[in-house]
């Protein structure tokens, strides 16, 4: 059961975070961004994997620290939204 249910919520963050992408695309002017996000929407259709902190990290990611952390914490509060769990405060 704890299986089953640990895959949905990953379904559900993959998907939140494909639409993510999405929007990203369409709002974004810079072509090399552009080009950056449909390299990880395509990774999340076409990888064997579909993982999506490969798809942040390493497609969509231009590298620097900031995006790293942007990426993470993305990552951790979709997943605190799907498991109802509270948010950590920062001190």
């Amino acid at each position: 059961m704890m299986r089953r249910q640990y895959t949905y919520y990953l379904i559900v963050i993959k998907q939140q975070i494909e639409g993510m992408l999405h929007l990203a695309v369409k709002k974004s002017r810079n072509r090399k961004n552009k080009k950056r996000f449909k390299a990880a929407i395509s990774y999340l259709y076409t990888s064997r994997y579909k993982d999506y902190e490969t798809a942040l990290y390493k497609y969509a990611g231009d590298g620097t620290e900031q995006t790293e952390r942007l990426f993470t914490d993305i990552i951790e509060k979709e997943a605190a939204k799907k498991r109802l769990l509270p948010l950590k405060e920062e001190s």
